[in-house]
């Protein structure tokens, strides 16, 4: 099941989704807030299209989503707390580095997960922005950090940085 969200939705209410079969959701630009539990336990959800505009995520919102994939909602400023905990599956995560994130936010993601990160604010650092999200996560598996302004990669393992590549030229 899909299903698009029509333009005059402001608004996604809470537990609107929880429990469902829904696979695919498409949220027009009007869509400013995500509420909590919105998407609890919708287990066979595996896409979300974010309009634009995007700010906030609520509590619990993708809560064992195991299905879903990857999450590009660049206009976010807040992520609630479990928000997308135990989406065993997410693998690609589009993030502004100045987001709000909950704790245990990202707890429980895929192993093997890449956080690109856009660089919307001068007082984060790639390095603060590394440091609060690591602690929203289990620790466990690799997690590649992709920094968008600078094009320089750090790989993150159990707490550990293990290595950084800087990009300065095309790849041929």
């Amino acid at each position: 099941t899909s299903i698009t969200i029509p333009d005059s939705v402001t608004n996604i209410g809470e537990s609107a989704f929880e429990l469902s079969s829904l696979k695919s959701i498409e949220l027009p630009t009007s869509v400013t807030i995500i509420s909590p539990r919105t998407f609890y336990e919708a287990d066979d959800l595996k896409s979300v299209t974010f309009g634009n505009d995007v700010t906030d995520i609520g509590e619990l919102t993708f809560f064992n989503a195991k299905k879903l994939t990857s999450i590009i909602p660049n206009s976010v400023t807040t992520i609630g707390n479990d928000a997308f905990n135990y989406t065993d599956n997410l693998e690609s995560i589009t993030i502004p580095d100045s987001v709000t994130i909950g704790s245990n936010a990202f707890n429980i993601i895929s192993t093997n997960s890449t956080v690109y990160v856009i660089d919307k604010s001068e007082s984060v650092t790639f390095e603060q922005f590394k440091y609060i999200f690591n602690n929203t996560t289990s620790g466990h598996g690799t997690i590649t950090y992709v920094d968008m302004n600078t094009f320089t990669t750090f790989i993150h393992k159990n707490d550990i940085d293990v290595f950084n590549i800087n990009i300065i030229d095309e790849l041929t």
